[in-house]
């Protein structure tokens, strides 16, 4: 009996003496647990930093920055308050950044915002560079952050546990450090001084703006230039739409609007009209339609078409399967020139086009064998010239398909303008440029009750002048039907 109250004795004192250990072990496990649960925490709360805005106090108001993760990314943004926003693609990594400026209220007053902006934009160079460093230098500091955040949670117990969290800790960060320093390093190699700009808003106040941006940082002496790579691609696009490649010469540019598959819709009508006579973000020369501007093909719908929009500039056309004999004829009565196999001759361009097999006819269907016929009499015309025409005008593509191969194996610079898939595109295939005009109203009234916001298509070529005019850009304009938004597109073509 004595042996058991002895034993029974020390096996409580045993328990007794082992409660601090317990206690102490599960002192450092909460600690721990605890520790992972506020790092993670923290982690979420330092990407929500790393991703907000940060606004700066400069001279003429306040500007923020932001940085946008989005796929695919490479945009800077521009809000340009009511009259829209501006987008440059300039660089590949899958990130937006996003600069916002609100003006003073006083430089406001009186003012429209096109001559706010340039009363205050002397002194907003500067203040708005030293904020874009402070910007990037806070997005550094919230990353290393995040790394040392990381090494916490994945230190997980064991011996000389704070040891290796301080370790972890520190890997963790230059981790996160090097592949930012990566991700930025690739973003400024692959910076495009020649952006593709895209604006959403009023058509009229774009100029002005672009005019205006580039201006900014562009007299700011400092070592680190990524701002100054921003300012080059916006001073790019800004010369362009400023009526002067950025080639540094003095030449000016020859602006040809381009358009097809109207189908005598009366809205597209009216928009072609207003740009032909001064609402156009550019002053445009000539016009080039590229069929189906009828929709049956009668006389009085070419009358029709040709009294309300009404040009002085020179008008060529191609027929579209969907004209007739009556409207071509009614056509080229009221002055328009339709292009018959013949090149024509305007800013140094040579300009050959020929109209879809069917613009004659009341048929509608595609003449496939029709087209492959004038296909190969349009390439034999065109290899015969001593001096090649850059432009090829058709209405279906595939008439323009053997002069596309030639042009590519002989290595001549050629621009084929073509409509029917009312698809809106510009694609570069080696030396050779395809300009789909897309759709001014093919829809009709049906389609636009439908879909109250398919857009008005239009194509806007930009050519150099001199002893060999090229074209140096695309600008496609489209009007988002019931929303009133124009969405401009600057395509440059390198």
């Amino acid at each position: 009996m004595l042996t058991k109250l002895t034993r029974l004795g020390k096996a409580i004192l045993a328990g007794l003496l082992n409660v601090p250990r317990a206690i102490r072990a599960n002192r450092v496990l909460l600690l721990k647990s605890g520790l992972k649960v506020a790092t993670v925490a923290f982690i979420v709360f330092a990407y929500a930093m790393l991703t907000s805005s940060s606004s700066y106090r400069i001279s003429e108001g306040e500007l923020t920055y932001k940085l946008n993760p989005s796929w695919y990314g490479g945009y800077i943004e521009l809000p340009l308050g009511p009259a829209g926003m501006a987008s440059f693609k300039t660089h590949k990594p899958p990130i937006n950044i996003r600069m916002d400026l609100v003006l003073r209220k006083d430089l406001m007053d009186g003012q429209n915002a096109s001559d706010a902006w340039g009363n205050g934009v002397t002194n907003f160079k500067l203040d708005a560079v030293d904020a874009f460093y402070h910007f990037l230098t806070w997005r550094f500091v919230w990353i290393i952050l995040i790394g040392v955040g990381v090494g916490v949670v994945v230190t997980n117990g064991g011996k000389h546990w704070f040891l290796r969290l301080a370790r972890n800790m520190a890997i963790w960060a230059g981790v996160f450090v090097i592949v930012t320093a990566t991700y930025a390093g690739i973003s400024y190699r692959s910076f495009d001084r020649t952006p593709d700009p895209k604006y959403t808003g009023i058509s009229e106040v774009f100029p002005k703006f672009i005019n205006l941006f580039m201006k900014v940082g562009s007299d700011y002496k400092f070592g680190k230039n990524i701002f100054q790579n921003f300012v080059d691609g916006i001073t790019y696009v800004s010369y362009q739409i400023d009526q002067k490649p950025y080639s540094g010469t003095n030449d000016s540019q020859t602006r040809i609007l381009c358009f097809g598959d109207v189908h005598d819709n009366p809205i597209p009508i009216k928009i072609a009209s207003d740009l032909l006579n001064g609402k156009s973000p550019e002053d445009i020369d000539a016009v080039i339609m590229t069929g189906d501007m009828t929709d049956v093909g009668t006389s009085f719908e070419a009358s029709t078409f040709v009294s309300r929009i009404r040009t002085k500039k020179p008008v060529w056309l191609v027929g579209g399967n969907h004209e007739d004999s009556g409207a071509m004829t009614t056509f080229q009565e009221m002055g328009y020139t339709i292009l018959n196999g013949v090149p024509v001759q305007f800013g140094g361009l040579d300009i050959l086009g020929l109209s879809d097999p069917l613009a004659e006819s009341p048929d509608i269907d595609s003449d496939v064998e029709g087209l492959q016929t004038l296909s190969e009499d349009m390439t034999s015309w065109w290899n015969n010239y001593t001096t090649k025409p850059q432009v090829i005008v058709v209405h279906d593509i595939s008439q323009a398909k053997g002069i596309i191969e030639e042009a590519k194996k002989q290595n001549v610079n050629l621009t084929v303008v073509f409509g029917h898939d009312h698809k809106t595109s510009v694609t570069q295939d080696g030396c050779v440029t395809l300009v789909g005009c897309g759709t001014s109203g093919a829809s009709g009234f049906d389609g636009a009750g439908r879909d109250p916001y398919a857009p008005n298509e239009f194509q806007i070529l930009h050519f150099s002048q001199g002893s060999n005019p090229c074209l140096i850009m695309v600008t496609t304009l489209s009007y988002i039907g019931k929303s009133d938004t124009l969405v401009a597109t600057y395509k440059s073509i390198k």
